[in-house]
C-alpha cells in the first residue's frame, strides 16, 4: 500500500477536483479508480466506447504519456477502432512504458493502432528491453537495431527503407521481400550482395553476388572482369546453349585475382564449364576458390584454371569433352572432389600442387595425372582408361606419394 501512495493521493485530488463529472461513469472500488467502467480491474482503469479516445497524452516537452509496474503492464491500451495507447511529445518521448518483469507498454486494436507515439525531435517510442512482435511488422524508414528475432512472418517487409546494424536470429519460415532469414542475416551481418537474374551477367565490380534462381544463356553465362569477387549459386544452376553446341563458357576469367565460386551447376556450355585463361600457360589467374560445384556435360573441360594458388575443393566434375579438372602452375590445393567420365584426364595438376583424398573413376586417360613436386595422398583412382595406355594414376619421381588406390 505504501508504494500506492503518490499515485492514489493523485488519483483522490482528481477525484475531489471533478466531482461534478462522477455522474459520467467515476468508480472507486477499493484502490481501484474505473472511468467509463463500474468495475476497474487496474489501479486506474479507463474505458471508452465508440470513437472516443480512453487517454490521451500530451507534452511539448516531457513524456505524452508514462507508466511503470512492478510485474505488471506499465501501459496497457485497447481499441476496436481507433488508438489503444496515444501518446505525444515535442522534444522528449511519446509513450514511455516501464515494468520489471511484465510488459512497460502493451497495445491491442481490432482495426486501429495498437501504441501510437509522436514526437516531433524525440523518441516516438522508447523501449528499454526487448521487443516482442507476434503479428506482421511493416517498416516506413530506417530501422537500425542491436538483436532482433523473427517469429513465422514477423517481419514482412521494409518498403524503401533501410535495415542497418542488425543482428539477427531465425525461427520457423521468416521471409522478406522472398529471401528466407538465414539469408537476410548472411546479408545484413556481412555484405551487401548483388543478384544474378538473368544471363549473360558481366561482374565488372568486386563484391559478393548470388544466383536468385536457375537461369539458361545462348552463349557465356558470367564474365568476371573484376578481383576478390564471391559468388555464392544458392544451389541454383547455369546452362549453357549444349554440350555439342562449341558455344559458350559457364563462367569465364581472364587473368583475375581471389573470385570464389561455391554452391551450384554449371552444365552444358559448349566450350568449357569454368576457366580462368590469359592466353598463355602458366597463365596469371590467382588465388581463386571453387567449392561445392557441380560442373558436368560441358563440352570441353569442366575446370580449368592456369595461375597460381587455387584452392579447388569438395566438387563433382564429369561427363565433360575433355579434361575433369586441370590446375596449371604451382601451388594449389585440389583436395576431396570426384571426377568422372570425363573424355580426357580426370584431374590434373602440373608443379608443386597438393593433390588429396579425390576419387578418379572411368575418365578416358589417366585417373590422375600431377607434375614435378606435388604431394599425392589419400587418393583413389579406379577403372580409368588402362587399355589405352594410360594409368588410373600417373607416376612422379619428384613427388610425395603415400596411401592412394590406384591398381
Amino acid at each position: 500500500m505504501r508504494n500506492k501512495m503518490p499515485f492514489l493521493a493523485a488519483v483522490y485530488f482528481a477525484i475531489l477536483l471533478f466531482m461534478p463529472y462522477a455522474a459520467h461513469g467515476l468508480t472507486i472500488s477499493g484502490d481501484y479508480v474505473g472511468i467509463g467502467t463500474n468495475s476497474p480491474s487496474y489501479l486506474l482503469d479507463v474505458q471508452a466506447t465508440g470513437s472516443d479516445t480512453a487517454i490521451m497524452g500530451l507534452s511539448f516537452s516531457g513524456t505524452g504519456m508514462y507508466g511503470y509496474s512492478i510485474s505488471g503492464y506499465g501501459i496497457s491500451g485497447y481499441s476496436s477502432s481507433s488508438y489503444g495507447v496515444y501518446g505525444e511529445s515535442d522534444s522528449m518521448t511519446g509513450v514511455y512504458g516501464y515494468s520489471g518483469s511484465g510488459s512497460g507498454v502493451r497495445g491491442s486494436s481490432i482495426g486501429g493502432t495498437g501504441v501510437f507515439g509522436h514526437s516531433t525531435s524525440g523518441d516516438a517510442g522508447y523501449f528499454q528491453g526487448n521487443v516482442r512482435v507476434t503479428g506482421n511488422q511493416t517498416v516506413d524508414g530506417t530501422m537500425s537495431a542491436y538483436s532482433f528475432t523473427g517469429r513465422g512472418s514477423g517481419l514482412t517487409e521494409i518498403p524503401g527503407g533501410q535495415v542497418t546494424g542488425i543482428v539477427a536470429s531465425a525461427t520457423n519460415s521468416s521471409t522478406l521481400g522472398g529471401q528466407s532469414a538465414s539469408d537476410i542475416i548472411a546479408a545484413a551481418s556481412d555484405e551487401v550482395r548483388t543478384p544474378i537474374s538473368s544471363l549473360p551477367f558481366d561482374i565488372s565490380t568486386s563484391g559478393s553476388y548470388y544466383l536468385t534462381g536457375n537461369q539458361t544463356s545462348t552463349g557465356n553465362g558470367i564474365n568476371v572482369s573484376a578481383d576478390n569477387v564471391t559468388m555464392d549459386f544458392n544451389g541454383f544452376k547455369i546452362t549453357g546453349p549444349g554440350k555439342t553446341s562449341g558455344v559458350g563458357i559457364g563462367i569465364n576469367m581472364v587473368g583475375r585475382t581471389n573470385v570464389e565460386i561455391k554452391n551450384g551447376t554449371v552444365t552444358q556450355f559448349g566450350y568449357a564449364g569454368i576457366q580462368e585463361y590469359s592466353g598463355s600457360l602458366p597463365g596469371t589467374g590467382k588465388r581463386h576458390r571453387i567449392l561445392n560445384m557441380r560442373v558436368t556435360d560441358n563440352g570441353g573441360d569442366g575446370l580449368y584454371l592456369a595461375g597460381s594458388n587455387f584452392y579447388i575443393s569438395g566438387n563433382t566434375v564429369s561427363g565433360n569433352g575433355t579434361a575433369g579438372i586441370f590446375a596449371a602452375g604451382t601451388g594449389s590445393i585440389i583436395i576431396g572432389n570426384t571426377v568422372a567420365d570425363n573424355a580426357d584426364n580426370g584431374l590434373g595438376v602440373t608443379t608443386g600442387c597438393a593433390v588429396k583424398n579425390n576419387t578418379a573413376y572411368h575418365n578416358g586417360h589417366y585417373g590422375i595425372q600431377v607434375g614435378n613436386e606435388s604431394l599425392v595422398e589419400g587418393n583413389v583412382a579406379i577403372s580409368n582408361n588402362t587399355a589405352g595406355g594410360y594409368a588410373n594414376m600417373d607416376t612422379c619421381a619428384t613427388c610425395t606419394m603415400s596411401l592412394n588406390h590406384a591398381p
